[in-house]
């Protein structure tokens, strides 16, 4: 969550939207409906969120594939 005091207008997103931000509006599709939700808190943090889920992401690759050679 982020506010700005002086004026009062205030934005929040949880980590999964300002990931899918990045990923679907910043990187893949360039969706500007997901980058203008995510507008308020910037590239940096859409980045950050979408670290973890990335990472994530990719853990699952490499123990699907680890599986799949197994078989």
């Amino acid at each position: 969550m982020i506010g700005e005091t002086a004026t009062g207008p205030t934005a929040d997103l949880d980590n999964q939207k300002l990931a899918m931000a990045w990923i679907y509006g910043d990187v893949v599709h360039h969706d500007t409906e997901q980058r203008q939700e995510a507008a308020p808190f910037g590239l940096s943090e859409r980045f950050r969120a979408a670290v973890a889920l990335v990472a994530w992401a990719i853990v699952g690759a490499i123990e699907l594939l680890n599986y799949l050679q197994a078989l």
